[in-house]
């Protein structure tokens, strides 16, 4: 009896084996999925844009500080202020830094860099926003208590621009470029050769 009972327990376990390797079993499929899924690519055109976005942004601060920021009139009278005038050179200053380190980040390809250059765009929004936005929309009266006001001109709108460009392009740029997303496209390098290419 010992040793039938002993057949009968090697018998259930070369079946149990047989089972888990048979052809028509089910096999759950989904821990490979995800497994192969792997880290998400970022499309060329994409990058391309960010990029040439986050370089656009601080030109616009600079070319906005040298331009016409807003227009007083009154019966007249018409006066025109500067960028740099009415902010102290603040947006040059912060389009200089930004072209900088848009080099700096676009050669390293690093989040924080990107990151750097975002945050050199909230600067720049708070310049056009809390300082300049009030002064390009003030009314008020001339020394010759004539009623006047003032309205926005392009430098106004050239570095609101500009400042949106960074921010929107240094966020975009920054969670692209992060690990987890398998990197960015190097947009210098050259598409791998094909069999065609070697035979030609």
């Amino acid at each position: 009896m010992v040793g039938v009972s002993t057949i009968a327990k090697q018998t259930v376990r070369e079946g149990a084996r047989m089972s888990a390797t048979t052809p028509g079993a089910p096999t759950d499929y989904s821990s490979s999925n995800r497994a192969s899924r792997g880290p998400v690519s970022v499309p060329p055109a994409l990058w391309r844009a960010l990029v040439l976005a986050a370089l656009a942004g601080p030109i616009l601060l600079v070319v906005a500080d040298f331009t016409t920021l807003f227009e007083t009139h009154g019966p007249g009278y018409v006066h025109d202020v500067a960028g740099h005038t009415n902010h102290g050179f603040a947006m040059a200053v912060i389009g200089v830094v930004g072209v900088a380190l848009w080099g700096l980040a676009a050669r390293s390809r690093s989040p924080v860099a990107w990151g750097a250059l975002a945050a050199l765009g909230v600067a720049a929004a708070i310049v056009a926003l809390g300082v300049d936005l009030g002064d390009t929309t003030t009314s008020g009266t001339l020394p010759s208590f004539q009623p006047a006001h003032s309205s926005p001109q392009v430098g106004f709108y050239l570095e609101t621009l500009g400042a949106a460009l960074m921010l929107v392009a240094g966020v975009g740029a920054t969670l692209l470029s992060a690990p987890a997303r398998g990197g960015v496209p190097d947009l210098g390098a050259q598409a791998p050769r094909t069999e065609t290419d070697y035979q030609r």
